[in-house]
């Protein structure tokens, strides 16, 4: 039993090895390019081996490594900031590309450290051909990536590994929100609405230790049948059912 690249179509909507591959430059997306011609607000990397000026509190980086932070992005997503944008291309162009990076960064390439590697810019540098792309594949590619990195002993997770809460719902049934809707929905996540509230730990961890094989729903998907005659879905039907080598960023999984 395992997730397999079915699991990430239904729930997440989004298809693996179907459009071009997301192009990552981490030659040309340095701090110097990237102040001059992608975000001139960002600051000069800070040399953390220096230590601060007594009495004065570290400024909070914007840029490590290569990478920009996501506190950083947050930044365009002021009211003013995007009321301004509509009226302004460039300005609408900057928000945008803060928003794509500030998604890679939460959801599919997130990291402990909440930065993204600037060497995606590159996949935006065209506003019009992001939807061109195989944004599915290097997602799911990073997930593989990082649960063999968690099974061999690595503290914390990385990746979209949101997904698998929604995974572990569908197929294990153990403390779930709420009660899904009737209602077939794609992305199968759209079905699992409810309101904040704690979730014991304790309790689930117990659950899990009792599953047994008669209380799990090894087909959940039967009744997606829009999605599983779709292309999208035969592509990940025929993927599931093979051994296949998942690649990112040239890490393999």
């Amino acid at each position: 039993m395992g997730f397999t690249p079915l699991d990430w179509v239904v729930l997440t909507g989004l298809s693996i090895g179907i459009g071009d591959d997301v192009p990552y430059n981490p030659v040309k997306y340095k701090f110097d390019y990237v102040r001059e011609h992608v975000f001139p607000e960002i600051e000069e990397p800070l040399d953390y081996e220096d230590p601060p000026i007594s009495g004065k509190k570290r400024p909070p980086a914007q840029w490590i490594s290569d990478a920009i932070t996501i506190k950083f992005l947050t930044t365009y997503f002021k009211e003013d900031i995007l009321v301004a944008a509509n009226l302004d291309d460039k300005l609408a162009e900057k928000v945008a590309r803060a928003f794509f990076m500030y998604v890679l960064g939460n959801f599919f390439f997130s990291n402990a450290k909440n930065y993204i590697d600037a060497a995606w810019l590159a996949a935006f540098e065209d506003l019009n051909a992001v939807d061109m792309y195989d944004w599915g594949g290097p997602a799911f590619a990073k997930l593989y990536v990082a649960l063999n990195a968690s099974g061999r002993g690595q503290k914390s997770l990385s990746g979209p590994f949101q997904i698998l809460e929604f995974w572990g719902y569908e197929y294990l049934g153990i403390c779930r929100p709420c009660d899904p809707t009737s209602e077939e929905k794609w992305p199968r996540t759209s079905r699992w609405k409810a309101k904040k509230k704690t979730i014991d730990i304790v309790h689930c961890r117990n659950a899990l230790n009792q599953l047994t094989a008669d209380i799990v729903t090894w087909r959940p998907w039967e009744s997606a049948i829009g999605v599983l005659d779709s292309d999208v879905g035969r592509r990940a039907v025929e993927l599931s059912n093979k051994r296949v080598i998942f690649t990112w960023i040239g890490k393999v999984s």
